[in-house]
């Protein structure tokens, strides 16, 4: 039997996981999804109009993207119709993606507040 694994690049930041509509790419044939990375970035896709490049057969043929993958960032996520977006910094967020909607991402680096163990008793962390 056949065991499937995912195609990945994973580094910080934003990484978007969908799967390739390529015939003769090899994720596509065996149904693997691929994770694709954005690094910091601000990005808006439509989660099954927008294609992206497919890591294994470098053509633009993912969509549609299934889930996006937030890692070591200040991040917020608001897909269409959503009144108020999810803000948040984590280590690792994942997040579903739903098909028809429209998502805005924003991803930047965690800024560090602090220099100093006496900076952290000031603030009540310490």
């Amino acid at each position: 039997e056949m065991e499937k694994t995912e195609i990945e690049e994973t580094k910080p930041v934003i990484n978007l996981k969908g799967y390739c509509n390529n015939e003769i790419c090899l994720a596509s044939k065996v149904k693997l999804p691929v994770c694709m990375n954005i690094r910091f970035n601000n990005i808006t896709f439509g989660s099954d109009k927008t294609l992206f490049n497919c890591l294994d057969c470098r053509q633009l043929t993912i969509t549609p993207i299934i889930k996006a993958i937030l890692y070591n960032s200040e991040y917020s996520i608001c897909a269409s119709g959503d009144s108020m977006p999810v803000k948040y910094n984590n280590y690792q967020c994942p997040y579903s993606i739903k098909s028809g909607f429209s998502y805005e991402l924003k991803a930047n680096e965690i800024r560090q507040y602090t220099k100093s163990i006496e900076d952290l008793r000031e603030l009540g962390i310490w």
